[in-house]
């Protein structure tokens, strides 16, 4: 299904930030890290919130898991390259 495929998705771009984060992490140094760190719990509560909304607002319980799903994944690639954008730029 596409809820499957989508979850899929994300967790490709989990585990690409997750490799990015220690050449971060060295790239801004440890107070700056850790703005990112917080930054990326803020984040993750946000994706739920607004993921959650197209799943809630949907009147269909199928198509609020797909809208859900998609939100994911999009939400989690633009995350994902943000935090590529953190290596390729200099402050």
């Amino acid at each position: 299904t596409h809820t499957m495929c989508s979850n899929e998705g994300v967790r490709a771009w989990e585990i690409f930030m997750a490799r990015l984060a220690p050449s971060i992490a060295e790239h801004l140094g440890a107070d700056l890290y850790a703005k990112v760190e917080a930054g990326q719990k803020a984040w993750l509560d946000w994706r739920e919130v607004r993921c959650g909304f197209w799943r809630d607002a949907a009147t269909d319980a199928e198509w609020g898991k797909f809208l859900e799903a998609q939100c994911r994944l999009d939400e989690t690639g633009r995350r994902g390259l943000e935090m590529r954008e953190m290596l390729a730029d200099s402050f």
